[in-house]
């Protein structure tokens, strides 16, 4: 068994503007392998959301989404 552990820099993957080969890399082992998060994960990735939206980066709709995803 493989896997590997995935903090807060991966809120890169809601900003077009910062796609890396790391997120892409990263983004298709989440689909193929085990992920460990920190417990505090989703708290994290909202904050920068909600942070993103106050500066124009992301539509409040887009937060309102991913939101959802990561409650999941």
């Amino acid at each position: 068994m493989t896997g590997f552990v995935l903090d807060c820099s991966i809120a890169d993957w809601c900003f077009e503007d910062e796609a890396s080969e790391i997120c892409d890399t990263s983004s298709e082992r989440v689909r193929d392998e085990e992920v460990l998060v920190p417990s505090l994960l989703h708290l994290e990735l909202g904050n920068v959301m909600i942070q993103a939206e106050r500066r124009g980066r992301m539509m409040a709709a887009d937060v309102s989404t991913r939101l959802e995803l990561i409650g999941d």
